[in-house]
């Protein structure tokens, strides 16, 4: 499958790669970001802050670099210098302690949280990335850090976080986008669960492959929009091995066969990732800039881009959704019923559904469709057959086979996940349908049926979803 993503990372240039064109670079920026197809990747680099001492005196500085001293003085070990190319400095804080005291990982965890928690509720200024929080053609916003600033700098906005260890029905995914509203997510885990967040290079590790692992099943949101849309790198400084494992990750095609651009470059990151991109992503572009001064840039220019206060996102293909983060949706029907079916889909969001997968509605140019629904059917968390005298009729249809991958992952799952709903006028039986019934399909009239006629709920059928949305975020 041919990916859309291009990717940007500021900084400045290594001495493997070529010194770029930034007006250029400038130019094709720009004009991605009118498409509002660029999504943000924040790093360390980008939070320069003040902090609120004690004593009331104030202190300016890399957020992490503070994190870094404090920890290291509670350790009483002596502070670790930002000099490493192939470390953050939190993770060559952490990595001493835990080489010098012999400390655990998880109660280094714990340490690093408070402190992580409690210089950002006294964190008062966070400069850059309140500059950025004003470029309004970013939706979406992917964090490699543990704080709260840059969720704090767009607010409102929402907040979603990826956890490795949590259980695996937990809501990790991010709302599908939708205009006027703005989303984090923060891949690395966040600080204020205490104990569920990277804090060292093997910790990172750990996350990245457990996103590779479960995305598609657990994030297909997130990762769907990462794959698609354009990433611009802004104060990452990755290490070698991180940077190539995270651009691999949100690539579907490898990165020299890609027919689209690739942007990044960082004067402060690890020699080999740069040497890596100048020879195997032969369309990389940079930006020669620090992080703070390249934000300033893309904010004076994006002001002065007509298309900045004028353009509108585009029209998506689905109606807005409510805020409230609930389960995913299914809904497989024959195509007769297509306005059933995005009639269903309306009132499921309004009873507290966050997202619903109406076939090929949400296929993007260059899916493989048959690999896209499969991984969607394995993702959602409740499956809608649309029962009908259309579907009954069809001797063949690509229903046939998603009702079937959706039977055969409900052997695994003890509890409710395949609701059949009914759309004729008189209330689905088995006679009413014989094809389905002398069928494997049988099933499907053990189950709790809904009736919707014409894919309209019933005031006690919301009610009925409604509750059942709720019981499912309870688990």
């Amino acid at each position: 499958m041919a990916s859309t993503t291009d990717t940007m990372e500021v900084g400045g240039s290594d001495a493997d790669v070529q010194p770029p064109d930034n007006e250029d670079n400038w130019f094709s920026l720009i004009e991605r970001l009118k498409a509002r197809a660029v999504i943000p990747v924040i790093g360390p680099e980008l939070l320069d802050v003040t902090v609120q001492l004690s004593d009331g005196a104030s202190k300016t500085g890399s957020f992490y670099r503070l994190v870094s001293e404090a920890l290291c003085t509670h350790y009483g070990i002596a502070p670790v210098s930002g000099e490493s190319r192939h470390a953050w400095d939190l993770h060559a804080a952490v990595a001493a302690v835990i080489a010098e005291k012999e400390r655990s990982t998880e109660k280094v965890r714990r340490t690093t949280a408070r402190i992580v928690n409690s210089l950002g509720q006294t964190t008062t200024q966070f400069p850059t990335l309140s500059v950025l929080a004003k470029i309004d053609a970013f939706d979406f916003f992917l964090s490699l850090t543990c704080d709260d600033l840059l969720w704090r700098a767009l607010a409102p906005a929402h907040l979603a976080t990826f956890s490795p260890r949590a259980a695996t029905g937990s809501v990790v995914d991010i709302p599908a986008p939708r205009p006027g509203q703005r989303v984090v997510f923060q891949i690395f885990g966040a600080a204020r669960s205490l104990t569920d967040f990277a804090v060292h290079e093997e910790d990172a590790l750990e996350y990245l492959f457990a996103l590779q692992s479960e995305g598609s099943r657990r994030l297909p949101t997130a990762l769907s929009e990462l794959r698609k849309r354009d990433l611009l790198f802004i104060g990452c400084n990755l290490p070698d091995w991180m940077g190539r494992s995270l651009l691999r990750l949100v690539n579907d095609d490898r990165l020299y066969a890609k027919s689209t651009q690739e942007f990044f470059s960082d004067s402060a990151a690890d020699p080999s990732l740069a040497a890596f991109f100048s020879r195997f992503s032969p369309n990389t572009m940079s930006f020669e800039a620090q992080a703070g001064a390249f934000v300033d840039e893309l904010a004076k220019r994006w002001s002065a881009t007509s298309q900045g206060t004028t353009q509108s996102s585009p029209a998506r293909s689905e109606p807005p959704m409510p805020d409230a983060v609930g389960p995913t949706a299914f809904i497989s029907y024959a195509s007769e019923n297509n306005q059933a079916a995005r009639c269903l889909a309306d009132a499921l969001r309004t009873v507290g559904f966050s997202d619903v997968w109406l076939d090929r509605k949400k296929l993007i140019a260059g899916d493989d469709w048959s690999l896209r629904i499969d991984e969607a059917i394995q993702a959602c968390d409740f499956f809608l057959p649309l029962l009908s005298r259309e579907a009954d009729k069809r001797r063949e249809g690509v229903y046939w086979a998603e009702w079937d991958e959706a039977l055969m992952r409900s052997r695994r799952i003890p509890d409710e996940f395949i609701i059949p709903v009914g759309i004729d006028q008189a209330p689905p039986s088995k006679t009413a349908y014989p094809r389905i019934s002398g069928s494997k399909f049988i099933e499907f009239f053990s189950r709790d049926l809904v009736h919707a006629p014409g894919g309209v709920l019933s005031d006690e059928a919301k009610a009925e979803m409604r509750e059942r949305a709720r019981r499912f975020l309870q688990r």
